[in-house]
């Protein structure tokens, strides 16, 4: 149980540097649109070995989109450490529960703009307040 927790934990600790390196590449990203991506990335390598030494994270994997174009990905250290497996561009990454999350989120704004199936979704799946449902299968 104690290594699944320190998995766990270390899964959150990739998934935080991660959600940093992101949110600092893209505002080089903004600030500096002239340069090449790969003039912006110089030394990226070397930051993200220290990331991982800073956060003890055996491995993590990188992309980075510009626009709707992934401009720039590759995996930093093991997925599998004990087997010395490389963490790379293919490996997948589990995301525990937030998969619900992201498709309630997906949910309410849909059904913000309206624009889920040409319906108010929240209507249609959650009946307003105070309103009582009769399920004529439920005996």
């Amino acid at each position: 149980m104690k290594a699944s927790i320190l998995k766990v934990q270390q899964a959150a600790r990739a998934t935080l540097s991660l959600a940093i390196v992101l949110a600092l590449t893209s505002s080089i990203v903004v600030a500096q649109q002239q340069e090449t991506v790969e003039a912006r990335l110089k030394g990226f390598d070397s930051y993200m070995d220290q990331v991982m030494k800073d956060w003890n994270a055996p491995g993590i994997g990188i992309g980075i989109v510009m626009g709707d174009k992934l401009v720039f990905a590759k995996g930093y250290g093991f997925r599998d450490y004990g087997k010395k497996l490389p963490y790379t561009t293919n490996t997948t990454q589990p995301i525990a529960s937030n998969s619900k999350l992201f498709t309630a989120v997906a949910i309410g704004r849909s059904s913000k703009r309206e624009s889920c199936v040409g319906t108010n979704l929240s209507s249609s799946l959650f009946p307003p307040s105070g309103s009582t449902t009769t399920n004529s299968t439920a005996q």
